[in-house]
């Protein structure tokens, strides 16, 4: 009996130590950015295990889109939602209610306690005043290229094996209609982060391939220019 009381002992201290700790585990399988409306900062969960969490609207005057809504793979888009220490909560909540970008790394585990697997590593402003260039490579796709604008409101590089470059395009001024594209190249995938983090809107590109191959889709972003009115 005794043996079994120390085992819970030590059994009820791992838990407790898990639940004060919260550190994600696993190993990262993403690390990306995320831009829009922070409408939601603060904790949740019981005293002494609470955790931090946010809600970030992508773009601008987006509300909630769900797909499959109503079946078993039902898959919230937006809002975004990620993680936090509990004490980071006060560091952040000043920039609730405001356009933000949230940097972010996605275990294939969340921590203990945690609503999400997404973990915040920073948050601030979106800057306008970030230079921003013309940015082209030659299209990749054989079903045809197509031109569109808005805003890059996610760009995540995510893989078990062989990561890729992934992102998500709010089409058009506001709204809720959005694009999943990938991103092929690498100064790209560099211009596409600058773009999200200034907010502006931007002239895009895309071409579509026969299939996705690695990626998650089979568009290519090709091009990215700032919108002038």
């Amino acid at each position: 009996m005794k043996k079994v009381l120390t085992f819970l002992a030590i059994l009820v201290g791992i838990i407790l130590l898990l639940a004060v700790t919260r550190k994600p585990w696993g190993g990262v399988y993403s690390t990306g950015y995320q831009m829009g409306e922070i409408h939601k900062i603060g904790t949740d969960g019981l005293w002494g295990i609470a955790s931090g969490e946010c809600s970030t609207l992508m773009g601008e005057k987006s509300s909630e889109v769900v797909d499959g809504r109503g079946t078993e793979d039902e898959k919230k888009i937006n809002p975004r939602e990620a993680s936090m220490r509990k004490s980071d909560v006060k560091k952040y909540e000043k920039y609730q209610g405001g356009m933000g970008v949230v940097e972010y790394k996605q275990y294939r585990f969340g921590g203990w306690f945690w609503n999400t697997d997404y973990a915040v590593q920073d948050m601030y402003k979106t800057d306008p005043n970030i230079p921003l260039e013309t940015v082209e490579i030659p299209p990749d796709g054989k079903r045809g290229t197509f031109d569109d604008f808005g805003r890059v409101v996610k760009v995540s590089y995510k893989g078990n094996v062989k990561g890729t470059t992934e992102a998500i395009l709010q089409i058009g001024r506001e709204g809720s209609n959005f694009l999943a594209i990938s991103i092929a190249d690498e100064r790209m995938a560099e211009a596409a982060i600058k773009y999200l983090k200034s907010g502006k809107l931007a002239d895009f590109s895309y071409s579509k391939k026969v299939i996705a191959g690695i990626h998650d889709t089979n568009l290519r972003l090709f091009r990215l220019s700032v919108k002038h009115d």
